[in-house]
């Protein structure tokens, strides 16, 4: 295209639009009367002249950007303007026409202009013009049309190419919208050139900067939706409203109320779906109870990354650049305060569809002097949907055959999942889990027991505890069999087969009950039919609490322990089995509660106060359950809920089966490792001794859970700074799992691992360094390298190479990095095992100078940790004592000594068992050491070296190798201080 093809083309309309309208005008003056029809014309003549000038200026700007980046006058900008330039001919064209037609009309004295004129219009249909103008008058109407599309593709261009805000960008998709949605019906009769080819180059521009990446709302819109345009079209002027640069930037509200049943969902679906392309992320919210908030922020975290916890969906909404829309839906609730569930700051959109007017005072402004509450007082037809649910429901209901009736099973087991990414194998592994659990547990009764001449009991005294064991297992198994679909039913009379299962799940896509996603083989259930199914009044309780109960057992036969799923897999599983174990679990929650109080309202006065009615108590059935769902929670960083369920699973065991039990003993390591991550080290320290004495006991010292036992005991007693009571367990674990295990056992890799990190904890660094590299290499052969222990032993790695610093302080980096990139992809942002791994990536930037980068990203995770897990959980400390070394590096002496101390303090605070100190404080001390150093401040220098060789004497470690560090650099400052030492008096007072 001629670079000036476009500049001469604007010029040349101009031209012919200013010389028509002047002819016009002196028209008009020669009149004795108005004549509305030379206003319009006058009025799309002045038009098309704006726009070309607009066009115009547009153009330059384009031609000076392309000069300096030629890459930018190629693709969809150079056939916008090709686009542009042809449009521009044909309109200059039809203004000529129209001219010459105008010009061409004869007066009844013969002239071209008289005083006597009785109407343009009725003057032209005389001459037999009328129509030939109307027609110039419709296209040059439309080349405005087309015109101001490509001038606002033009605008939107330059918005992606300058990276604007995403509200201007938003902003300036919906309206490109709007104005290609309007020429459509053109496509079929209009005469303007290349208009198909001007629609698809706005469009692809359009489709270039389409931001929409995610998109979910509480039900599909209804093919057959009409009505409202005028109220949708209000909402969309205010959603989008440009903000004067006095208002600034706001979060934008608006609430929609209504009577039940009158459409307030469906509106907003609506304008969610018309508008998708305006926002990077859809999400709605069900608000109706405080636990399908916390359902919803659990799903809406998979897709931040971040904590399945609402505080962190909230500040990950807070800080998103994209332009986002949230809709809260049935915020009905008394007890749900809707205010609470807002994300902070000025971002992003939202939707509030309630049955309380009140809840407009939660309404922004979108521009001054204009409420944002919509009242939506109309009814639609609802109750047709669920008759239309209804009546395919029953059509299957009432069918004879195996098919209908898997189909009406698997809705109904469907109602008590979540109703999105139900993955096909959850179902699949539910039905074919017991038989592999069934055969492992055969296996691990076959293998021999070892007995040496240190076990503690003799082979009879085993015997008879197995078959105590034995004994008690058998009285307390529950016999009734699993409440599960016939489909997912896996026997040897009537094997599971997975052809049926997908059958079944075929039929109920095909009348759209539920929806497939071939992306990830998962189906989805439409919101509507979730809640019908679940809250069907042709359900009875009981029934309820059957189905319920069937969701329940499916979700807990999909979890298999480990070690028999150990791999990544497995972990991404259990991961994503989060908001189905949530609904479950409120779902029966909520029916235990009207089984009670149906059950009181039986009893008459008098007999209820004589005979409470029994709560609900854990029995065999669901103590298998919430162990599975307790490593869910934990996996999945939810750690406060993981323990709720191990407490009462371990309270079922012990009064059933005894302390001393395996299963009692597996229940209870969880425990101890949730207690861990709970920052109550000392807790989990006790249990695992109790638990290590429990296994010596029963099983003898060379088993292989007592092995296990002791290796996790030497991890507290580690943590707790008894590395010597550490080391000979360590050791003595080692020497026993390579008697017993084959070379490459995830145990033994485990075990090896934590070996190095004693090899750490006494500075022997080469030990340290073999140890963890050969646990590296066996863990990412065996498990893969995003395994959780993978991941651990290569960060482990890192910290060791930290150490010795030097040319291993790039691949420190290197391995740190690779950690943290993996954690995010798989746990999130906000996740405990995150922010560890972030630490250790900003250790890595500090030792090697690059001491802002390090302290911006420790400040960011301190912040989530802080919010997230106290300002005293012991993750936290480790990173502001880091913080305070980075700020030693950036010579901040002031702000490092504060932190540094803080955290000194907040370590004294930690109970460690015989009323130790827990040992990251020696380190904090050292931090503190060479910050007094390095400013001169050499007595307090020594005074802090005496406090730190005092604490690490009071651990038993006057032979180690930082005993002899400390007592040279004490050494070191003694020799330099000098009496009447000075401060340099630019450094802070203590």
């Amino acid at each position: 295209m001629d670079p000036f093809s476009i500049a001469v083309g604007t010029v040349s309309l101009l031209d012919v639009c200013c010389r028509f309208i002047s002819y016009l005008r002196d028209f008009r003056g020669a009149l004795a009367s108005v004549d509305k029809e030379l206003d319009f014309l006058l009025d799309d003549l002045q038009a098309v002249t704006l726009v070309t000038t607009s066009i115009k200026t547009v153009y330059d700007s384009y031609l000076t950007r392309a000069s300096e980046r030629p890459e930018a006058s190629g693709g969809h900008a150079g056939k916008l303007w090709r686009n542009v330039d042809q449009v521009l001919a044909d309109c200059r064209a039809r203004v000529q026409k129209l001219g010459d037609l105008v010009e061409s009309i004869k007066w009844r004295d013969g002239s071209k202009i008289s005083k006597r004129f009785d109407g343009f219009l009725k003057l032209l249909h005389k001459q037999s013009k009328e129509q030939e103008y109307q027609q110039f008058r419709r296209d040059l109407a439309n080349s405005l049309d087309i015109l101001q599309m490509l001038l606002n593709a033009t605008e939107l261009s330059y918005h992606i190419e300058s990276q604007s805000a995403s509200d201007q960008l938003s902003g300036a998709i919906s309206t490109l919208n709007s104005k290609i949605e309007s020429l459509q019906p053109l496509l079929e009769f209009s005469s303007v050139v290349n208009l198909r080819d001007a629609i698809e180059s706005a469009a692809a521009v359009v489709s270039l900067a389409s931001v929409n990446k995610y998109f979910s709302i509480p039900e599909p819109v209804s093919s057959i939706y009409t009505g409202r345009e005028g109220l949708l079209g209000e909402l969309r002027k205010m959603m989008f409203a440009p903000t004067s640069a006095a208002q600034g930037h706001t979060q934008r509200r608006f609430v929609i109320y209504g009577l039940s049943g009158s459409g307030k969902t469906q509106f907003c679906c609506k304008f969610a779906q018309d508008h998708r392309q305006s926002f990077w992320g859809v999400f709605w919210i069900d608000a109706s109870s405080d636990k399908t908030t916390q359902q919803a922020f659990a799903r809406l975290a998979k897709v931040g990354g971040v904590d399945p916890n609402e505080r962190a969906v909230k500040d990950w909404l807070s800080n998103l650049e994209d332009p986002w829309l949230l809709i809260i839906d049935s915020a009905d609730d008394s007890e749900v305060k809707v205010e609470t569930l807002f994300p902070e700051g000025e971002r992003g959109h939202i939707l509030i569809t309630t049955r309380d007017p009140s809840h407009k005072v939660h309404g922004t402004k979108a521009r001054p002097v204009r409420n944002t509450a919509i009242e939506q007082a109309e009814h639609d037809k609802v109750d047709n949907v669920y008759s239309s649910i209804e009546m395919n429901y029953t059509r299957f209901k009432d069918k004879r055959g195996e098919a209908a009736s898997d189909a009406v099973e698997l809705l109904n087991l469907f109602s008590f999942f979540h109703c999105e990414n139900i993955r096909v194998d959850i179902l699949t592994q539910a039905a074919k889990n017991p038989s592999i659990q069934r055969n492992a547990d055969e296996l691990e009764k076959q293998k021999p027991r070892m007995v040496t001449s240190t076990s503690k009991h003799t082979p009879w005294a085993k015997t008879f505890n197995n078959m105590k064991f034995a004994v008690l297992a058998s009285l307390f198994r529950d016999r009734s069999g699993p409440v599960l679909p016939r489909v997912l039913r896996d026997s040897d009379l009537e094997p599971f087969d997975e052809d049926r299962l997908r059958d079944a799940l075929r039929r109920l896509s095909k009348i759209s009950l539920i929806t497939y996603n071939a992306l990830n083989d998962s189906y989805s259930v439409h919101s509507l039919v979730h809640r019908w199914v679940r809250e069907s009044p042709k359900m009875m309780t009981a029934e309820h609490a059957v189905w319920c109960e069937a969701a329940a057992t499916t979700l807990a036969q999909s979890i298999l322990l480990p070690p028999l799923a150990s791999q990544t897999s497995d972990e991404d599983f259990r991961r994503d089995l989060l908001p189905h174990v949530g609904h479950v679990l409120n779902c029966r929650s909520n029916i235990q509660k009207r089984i009670l109080e149906n059950s009181r309202a039986r009893n008459n006065h008098w007999r209820s106060k004589l005979w409470a009615v029994p709560e609900s108590r854990v029995d065999s059935k669901q103590a298998f359950q919430l162990a599975r769902y307790s490593l869910v929670y934990a996996q999945s960083g939810r750690w406060d809920v993981a323990e709720k369920l191990q407490l009462k699973v371990r309270d079922f065991v012990s009064s059933t089966l005894g302390l001393e039990h395996p299963i009692a003993m597996r229940i209870q390591e969880a425990l101890s490792v949730t207690y861990y991550w709970l920052g109550r080290g000392d807790e989990a320290a006790e249990l695992r001794d109790e638990i290590l004495q429990n296994c010596i006991n029963t099983l003898g010292i060379d088993d292989h859970m007592t092995l296990k036992a002791m290796d996790n005991l030497a991890v507290s007693r580690a943590q707790q700074g008894r590395f010597r009571e550490a080391l000979n367990l360590q050791e003595a674990v080692l020497e026993g799992m390579n008697r017993t295990l084959a070379a490459d056992h995830h145990d033994l890799l485990k075990a090896l691992d934590h070996f190095g990190i004693l090899h750490s904890r006494y500075f022997r660094w080469n030990g340290a360094r073999e140890a963890h590299s050969k646990a590296l290499a066996g863990m990412t052969r065996t498990l893969g390298d995003e395994h959780i222990d993978t991941l651990f032993a290569k960060e482990n790695l890192a910290v060791v190479y930290l150490e010795i610093g030097g040319d291993l302080l790039e691949p420190a980096q290197k391995l740190a990095e690779e950690v943290l990139a993996i954690r995010q992809k798989k746990l999130g942002e906000q996740h405990g095992y995150t922010l560890l791994a972030k630490v250790h990536l900003t250790r890595a930037q500090t030792a090697r100078g690059n001491f802002e980068e390090a302290e911006r990203a420790l400040r960011d995770g301190l912040e989530i940790g802080e919010r997230n897990f106290g300002a005293d959980h012991i993750g936290v400390l480790y990173g502001r004592m880091h913080l305070g070394k980075n700020l030693v590096g950036q010579k901040r002496y002031g702000e490092a000594e504060e932190v540094l101390r803080d955290s000194i303090g907040k370590y004294d605070q930690i109970k460690v068992a015989n009323g130790g100190k827990h040992p990251d404080r020696l380190t904090a001390l050292q931090y503190l050491m060479e910050c007094y150093e390095v400013q001169g401040r050499i007595s307090e220098a020594t005074a802090v070296c005496d406090e730190t060789m005092a604490r690490l004497s009071a651990l038993g470690g006057d032979n180690h190798a930082l005993m002899k560090q400390l007592k040279n650099k004490r050494d070191e400052l003694l020799g330099r201080e000098m009496p009447g030492e000075e401060i340099a008096t630019d450094l802070p007072a203590t």
